[in-house]
C-alpha cells in the first residue's frame, strides 16, 4: 500500500519510543509525528487526506481523529538531512537507518491550537545495536527525515500451482 509519493523525503520527529521484551526478543515501538499541510496531503493515502480535510474544515471542532486503518508493508529510510543537502564532512547524504516491510500502525491526527494538523503513527522493530544508536541520536535531534516506499512482499505459492503444462506442436 502506498503511503507517500515514492522518493519524497518528509520531515518527521521521533515523538517517543518504548522498548520491551527480553534478550533476543527485545523490540522497540517508536511513535513518529509528521506535520500535514496541503502539499503533503496531495501525495498521501486517501483515507488520511479525507480525515485531514474534515479536521481542517472551518467550524468542524475536530481536534483528534483516530484512524481505524494502518499503512502496511513499507520500506522506510531515515536520514539526518533534507534531500538537497549533503554532510559537510563526508559530502554524502546516505540513510542513517533502513527498515523493511514495516507497518505504520495506530494512526491518528491531532490539531494543535495553532490550527496545524499532525499525523502520529507507530512502528515496531526488533531492537538491535544499530537501532539503539540511531534512537539515541534521533531523540536528541529535533528533526529527522524519511522516505517511504511500498514493500514488495513475496506471495506464497502452492507447489502444484508452479507446474505448467506444455503442448506438443506438430
Amino acid at each position: 500500500m502506498k503511503f507517500l509519493k515514492e522518493g519524497d523525503r518528509v520531515e518527521l520527529a521521533l515523538h517517543k519510543s518504548k522498548t520491551s521484551g527480553k534478550r533476543e526478543r527485545r523490540q522497540v515501538v517508536m511513535e513518529f509525528v509528521m506535520k500535514l499541510d496541503a502539499k503533503r496531503i496531495s501525495g498521501i493515502q486517501a483515507f488520511i487526506a479525507e480525515a485531514w480535510r474534515n479536521m481542517r474544515r472551518v467550524g468542524s471542532g475536530i481536534c483528534l481523529t483516530e484512524l481505524d486503518r494502518q499503512v502496511e508493508s513499507q520500506n522506510v529510510r531515515f536520514f539526518g538531512l533534507p534531500k538537497d543537502e549533503v554532510d559537510v564532512i563526508t559530502g554524502a547524504n546516505e540513510p542513517a537507518l533502513e527498515m523493511e516491510g514495516v507497518d505504520l500502525a495506530e494512526l491518528r491526527l491531532e490539531k494543535a491550537l495553532t490550527g496545524e494538523v499532525f499525523l502520529f503513527f507507530k512502528v515496531t522493530q526488533p531492537l538491535s545495536r544499530g537501532l539503539w544508536n540511531w534512537l539515541y541520536h534521533s531523540e536528541q535531534a529535533e528533526t529527522i527525515y524519511a522516505e517511504f516506499g511500498e514493500c514488495q512482499q513475496e506471495l506464497p505459492m502452492d507447489a502444484g500451482a508452479a507446474k505448467t503444462k506444455t503442448a506438443k506442436v506438430q
